[in-house]
């Protein structure tokens, strides 16, 4: 049920105005101040869906009471009826200007006051709605929507982020890029469906095994990118040998079928050599994971030295 908030210093009119809301199915409050309002719309609970302010108040009016409840809503919107007893265009266009959404002046009519409200209540539902929808779809464009990590999108934005903070503080900064091994096969063989439920499990090993200040992402197919801010190679390789042998040790049930996965992975860091942008940060990660591949897979690279692979200390599977 909509919610309305009345203030007025004259308790009768105020009463009245509560009675003829309240007739026609809405719930109405009154106050007796613009300070109240202010005290009740610290409280995110008491927020109403509309407010009719009595312009002429003692200690803070409805214009001044009008101009703060709009700065404190910032962009959510709640309507704001102003009522007064002048009605020359100076006042109307001064009661406009503070923020208001209408305008009346008395004597009110009874009819229009609530055609008035009706209205009101109408933008402020559907104003809601738009933004109900911007928040969803915000959330789906910055999720990737299989694995629930960070999108492509997201992980380009957060990278150049997290870059330009590492070279104003002179912070370490690292990527892993890691790709699934036989990954299309096992697509090919248990088909797609399958291999989207692996890709959601890898998604949440991936989460568990690293920081709250780690950054998850989807990079696309089978491969994820995880961007590790103030770090330097040896933490980077203490992750790297934590997930590889996470998904050796762990398989993966499909269908009642263990499914054991390994991964390569490309590691590479700033501040280092060749390392100026988060372009070359990124293309050096890839190179890594690209000869981790090519020398069979299930081993972790480092751009510097594509002939150096580190094997980690295995934990052996349960």
């Amino acid at each position: 049920m909509h919610k309305v908030l009345i203030a007025d210093d004259d308790l009768d009119t105020a009463d009245f105005l509560s009675e003829l809301i309240r007739s026609e199915g809405i719930n109405a409050e009154a106050v007796s101040s613009g300070r109240e309002v202010l005290e009740k719309i610290n409280d995110p609970e008491q927020l109403p869906d509309l407010f009719l302010l009595d312009v002429i108040m003692p200690d803070i009016d409805g214009i001044e009471t009008c101009k703060r409840v709009k700065s404190k809503l910032g962009d959510r919107f709640i309507p704001i009826i102003l009522i007064t007893s002048r009605n020359d265009v100076d006042s109307k266009v001064r009661g406009l200007r503070s923020g208001a959404d209408d305008y009346l002046c008395k004597p009110v009519n009874n009819r229009e006051l609530m055609a008035r409200v009706r209205a009101m209540l109408r933008i402020k539902d559907l104003q809601e709605r738009i933004r109900a929808s911007r928040k969803a779809s915000d959330r789906l464009s910055s999720r990737d929507p299989l694995t629930g990590v960070l999108s492509h999108y997201q992980m380009t934005r957060r990278l150049d982020e997290e870059f330009k903070r590492a070279e104003r503080y002179s912070d370490p900064l690292s990527c892993l890029l890691l790709g699934l091994d036989g990954f299309k096969k096992v697509n090919r063989e248990l088909g797609e469906e399958a291999g989207d439920r692996l890709l959601k499990s890898v998604a949440e090993l991936l989460k568990q095994d690293v920081r709250e200040i780690d950054i998850v992402t989807r990079f696309g197919g089978d491969r994820f990118l995880i961007i590790l801010p103030k770090t330097h190679f040896s933490g980077t390789l203490s992750v790297a040998e934590r997930i590889w042998n996470d998904l050796n040790d762990s398989p993966i049930d499909i269908d009642g079928e263990d499914v054991f996965l390994t991964a390569s992975m490309g590691i590479s860091f700033y501040p280092s050599k060749g390392i100026r942008d988060k372009e070359s940060l990124l293309r050096f990660a890839d190179r890594a994971l690209s000869r981790a591949k090519d020398e069979g897979g299930n081993r972790i690279c480092l751009y510097q030295h594509f002939d150096y692979f580190y094997q980690p200390s295995r934990r052996g599977r349960s």
